[in-house]
């Protein structure tokens, strides 16, 4: 049940600045802002000034972040006794997934600070109030300045909080913390990012005096009493204030509010949460921002899916958008495809630039060519009578320094890249330049959705659907930053399947469906590092270790044996043999004994090495090893070892949207030049593939029905239906969804939600890598469920159904299902019956099934590596760590790959029940897969529906999740349950079968 919170007095209500006391600060925000604060500042200084802990969700662009600062601004002008300064000591935390977020929020905290240090008397905003930023970028001396006389806020990352936790110089400045702000809360909690940043925030509140106020901020975040008990914890209350118009509606209202059964909750806190909702008055609700957002399908019905073409249109399209608008920002679902469209973009623009001089400034501006400073320049010229003022086409070569290259390149640099791979400088100039209308257009794939600062972007682009609600509303909020514009995006999608998708999330985002959050609960590996961490910190003793970290939610169940044996681990009492510390040869050394002493019921770092080794090594994220490539001796970006290994010299790919060429490989890292002539190749870039959220995959089954049964009526039907339900109404969207429906039926059929559609087909009928594997059959099946429950359910069927063949089976799964390539039986054997699809569809024993298949491939081991990495058995950077080169003008850098092939199966051995090795499965079974979402549809017991191809491989359905022009998308693994002798036998049969002659 949700409730409201207790009515305010009238001279609050009536107040609009309610919660700011200070004269200085009242009167800075009315001469700042006359038109009044916005509806999530009104609700949050309030409960701010009241110390309690508030969960803050209002837009993108509505003063969120001013909402937490100016309440504690506020607080501390009450400290100021001008001329002297406020009292040193760290008052306020805030911390960002993102460093150059904290960036944004340092340098926009100048103008309040400066307004308000003016109205208390003091000469500068430093003698009020310092602010200071400390992430992985400060320099050492920056950070000697910090510890020696530490800021009143810092603005940090999660990964820094935790290294100044870990250090005893810093213990004594957390005493005074009064206040904690965690932004963008929802990317931090679906992650071990966020598990770490919550023992964070523990630690930081057992060293403060009094427990610190917790702020969270989103835009995305639901359920709220969720994520409200995540940032607090199960023993605090907490007030969520939700400025949405209209709220939200939120499910999972109360059972996520109840505490844990293990965890003791006070009576007071309990009270406090049971009435945690707050819900925004009518009065101080924001104005209706429903986004305005359209799709835009590139290819006709009567047209087949053509790569060429499709890439052509979509050219064009983004072309058609970035110059009908002063600022795009467009969505690419990966980096090497965000490269891709911005080299080509850049093309674009100059080959549509006229080789004949353009004299009319004004044309160069209107036709969006170029901004006014190179107009300008360009018209200067033209007076000037300067011989080479014309516009080049030649877009890689060099520039000479004469004008007419230099609007060459100005109008290439109307359009840019932005991704994590890029060089953070490079990254804050693409952010500045986009910010100050220095740019018509950025594509990025992820780096860009959370709130960075752009200004105020016209557009957003999304090139296919997102995966999920969240995500799109987010990306369409870069669009219209502000309280008064409405948001406005694009999908553009190809073919019918990816239309029909669109449709269905562009839906659902207008009425703010936000899927629920899951919070990993109890990654082992996190766990780990932050007890070395407390270790560095100085000696603790074990059972009060032990309840801190159960007072963070993501935490809060960890068992006492599972505590224990992480603990015995890092002392070196349960590790895997000696040969498990060895790397392969010549490789730097990973691990060289216990990281942590235990005796006595307490614990400390072992040596002073540790803490070095900790500093090095802090933080979770899953980043492959890299190598820096640089241009004119400044560094670009990086690439990732596994491909900047294969490269050798005179190697062309893109990387910042230029084509560059590998000039040398040396110590520093690879060096680059601009490339002329030739296609230049596309960098490879590993991520975890995202997964279709489980509410629009189940939304997406239901419309093909509803379209199907829509098809049946009236022609007019399905283009009112569409009109209404989607607002959609391009002349061409009812023949797109008609060809789609009807091809299925006539091959197959339209699968119902409460069902899952087998598909068989003959594998010798299809084309590509498939044939590779033999005769056999090509088993499909459709599921409404994204694709981690489908690869889960996939893996699960692949086992059971492995065993009993004893054949190695090909596993491939997508959004709304999966494929399994089950070769035929060898000669004098013969095919077993179809199996009982209820049995291998069986909840029970699901989880043991699932790990059964994982063995059989390498996915577990890959998540070792992982958490071996964040456990710190392994360490991705040590102090004697190198990167060389190695002839032939190759790269060669050091790497943890090995982790995977030779340390994992070395531990499980040695210790299968070890914390990493338990970590690993979990991570792999709820993380990468989703083993939870697949057990909860198979418990509802599905109807199975089931079909064979006759005459032809795939049926529409499958063939919107398989790449065109052959070959399963994404690539498949090969599970392995077939003996070696007849894997033998099944090759020579392969290599001896007569050729058909044609």
């Amino acid at each position: 049940m949700t409730r409201r919170a207790p009515r305010s007095s009238n001279r609050a209500a009536d107040d609009p600045l309610a919660g700011l006391s200070h004269p200085a600060t009242r009167d800075w925000f009315r001469a700042t802002f006359p038109q009044g604060p916005t509806p999530p500042q009104r609700l949050t200084w309030p409960v701010v000034a009241q110390h309690r802990h508030a969960l803050v969700l209002a837009p993108t662009g509505t003063g969120k972040t001013l909402s937490a600062f100016l309440g504690v601004l506020d607080r501390l002008a009450n400290h100021a006794r001008p001329p002297e300064p406020v009292a040193d000591g760290l008052r306020c935390v805030y911390v960002s997934p993102l460093r150059s977020l904290g960036y944004d929020v340092e340098r926009n905290l100048q103008a309040p600070l400066e307004g308000l240090a003016r109205r208390l008397g003091y000469d500068r905003p430093d003698q009020f109030l310092r602010v200071a930023t400390r992430t992985s970028d400060t320099t050492a001396h920056q950070r000697r300045k910090l510890r020696d006389r530490p800021p009143h806020l810092l603005v940090t990352t999660p990964e820094s909080l935790a290294l100044m936790l870990s250090q005893a110089d810093w213990r004594d400045h957390f005493a005074a913390v009064e206040t904690i702000i965690v932004d963008e809360i929802h990317a931090l909690a679906p992650t071990k990012r966020g598990v770490d940043l919550m023992l964070s925030l523990e630690r930081l509140a057992d060293l403060a005096t009094t427990d610190p106020t917790r702020i969270g901020l989103s835009a995305t975040c639901r359920p709220a009493q969720r994520i409200a008990r995540y940032l607090v914890g199960p023993t605090r209350g907490c007030v969520v204030l939700d400025a949405w118009n209209p709220v939200r509606d939120d499910p999972q209202t109360d059972s996520n509010l109840a505490p844990d059964p293990q965890t003791p909750v006070a009576a007071a806190a309990q009270t406090e949460l049971n009435n945690a909702i707050v819900q925004a008055n009518s009065s101080i609700r924001l104005p209706d921002r429903t986004p305005e957002l359209r799709v835009v399908n590139l290819l006709r019905a009567d047209e087949g899916f053509h790569r060429g073409l499709s890439y052509r249109r979509l050219l064009a399209r983004l072309e058609q958008e970035i110059r009908a608008n002063r600022s795009t920002v467009i969505f690419a679902n990966t980096r090497a495809f965000a490269e891709r469209l911005t080299h080509d973009l850049r093309a674009r623009f100059h080959s549509n630039v006229p080789t004949p001089y353009i004299g009319n400034a004004g044309d160069l501006i209107g036709n969006r060519l170029c901004d006014h400073q190179v107009a300008s320049r360009v018209q200067l010229n033209a007076r000037l009578k300067i011989e080479h003022s014309r516009l080049v086409r030649a877009v890689s070569a060099p520039p000479q320094g004469h004008p007419g290259d230099l609007v060459a390149d100005k109008v290439t640099e109307l359009v840019a890249v932005h991704h994590s791979a890029l060089d953070a400088t490079r990254r804050r100039e693409v952010e500045h330049r986009l910010k100050t209308g220095q740019l018509r257009a950025v594509v990025t794939s992820t780096s860009l959705e959370l709130g960075v600062d752009l200004g105020t972007a016209d557009l957003t682009v999304l090139v296919g659907p997102p995966d999920s609600v969240q995500r799109c509303l987010q990306r369409v909020g870069r669009a219209g930053h502000s309280i008064e514009a409405t948001p406005r995006g694009l999908i553009v999608t190809v073919g019918p399947a990816e239309l029909l998708s669109a449709l269905v999330t562009a839906r659902a985002a207008r009425e703010g469906r936000i899927e629920p959050i899951a919070v990993p609960r109890v990654p082992l590996d996190v766990v780990c590092q932050h007890l070395v961490g407390m270790a560095c910190a100085g000696e603790w003793e074990v059972e009060r270790a032990y309840e801190l970290i159960r007072r963070a939610d993501p935490t809060s169940t960890l068992s006492r044996e599972d505590f224990l044996d992480c603990l015995s681990y890092l002392a070196g009492e349960s590790s895997a043999p000696a040969s498990a510390f060895e790397p392969e040869p010549g490789a730097n050394p990973r691990w060289s004994g216990p990281r942590i002493w235990k005796a006595h019921g307490s614990f400390g770092a072992k040596s002073g090495r540790i803490l070095r080794w900790f500093r090095m090594n802090v933080g979770t994220i899953h980043a492959e090893e890299t190598i820096r490539v640089l241009v004119d001796g400044v560094e670009l970006g990086t690439l990732e070892a596994v491909y900047a290994e294969r490269l050798s010299r005179g190697d062309r790919f893109v990387l910042d949207g230029r084509a560059l060429e590998v000039v040398r490989g040396e110590e520093g890292g690879i060096l680059l030049a601009r490339a002329t002539g030739g296609e230049p190749n596309l960098p490879r870039w590993t991520s975890d593939r995202l997964s279709l959220s489980r509410q629009l995959a189940k939304e997406v089954f239901a419309t093909r029905v509803q379209v199907r049964d829509l098809l049946r009526g009236s022609p007019d039907d399905l283009a009112q239906w569409l009109r209404a339900e989607f607002q959609h109404d391009e002349p061409d969207a009812v023949e797109t969804l008609r060809a789609l429906i009807e091809a299925q039926e006539r091959c197959s059929v339209v699968p119902e939600s409460d069902s899952v559609l087998i598909e068989d087909g003959p594998l010798e009928d299809w084309s590509g890598e498939l044939t590779n594997s033999g005769s056999g059959r090509l088993w499909v099946f459709h599921a409404p469920l994204g694709r981690a429950a489908c690869e889960t359910l996939g893996r699960a069927v692949a086992a059971r159904w492995g065993r009993r063949l004893r054949r190695d089976l090909g596993l491939t799964a997508a959004d709304l299902g999966w494929a399994l390539r089950v070769p035929a039986a060898l000669p004098p054997d013969e095919d077993p019956p179809e199996p009982d699809w209820n049995e291998l569809l069986d909840p029970e024993g699901l989880e043991q099934a699932v790990l059964t298949g994982l063995d059989r491939g390498e996915l577990v081991a890959q998540r070792f590596r992982h958490a071996a990495a964040v456990g710190l058995m392994i360490l991705k950077r040590h102090e004697s760590q190198t990167r060389n080169t190695r002839g032939g003008g190759s790269v060669r850098v050091g790497g943890t790959r090995w982790a995977a092939t030779k340390l994992y199966p070395v531990v499980k051995a040695a210790a299968p029940r070890h914390p990493l090795i338990r970590e690993a499965q979990r991570e792999a079974l709820e993380e990468v897969l989703d083993l939870p979402t697949a057990r909860a549809w198979l418990e509802q017991r599905p109807r199975v529906m089931r079909r064979t191809l006759q005459h032809q491989p795939l049926s529409p359905f499958a063939a919107a999740w398989i790449e065109p022009g052959g070959g399963l998308n994404p690539p498949g693994e090969t599970l392995r349950f077939e003996s070696p002798a007849s894997a033998l036998k099944r090759l020579h049969e392969r290599l001896t079968r007569p050729r058909v002659q044609t």
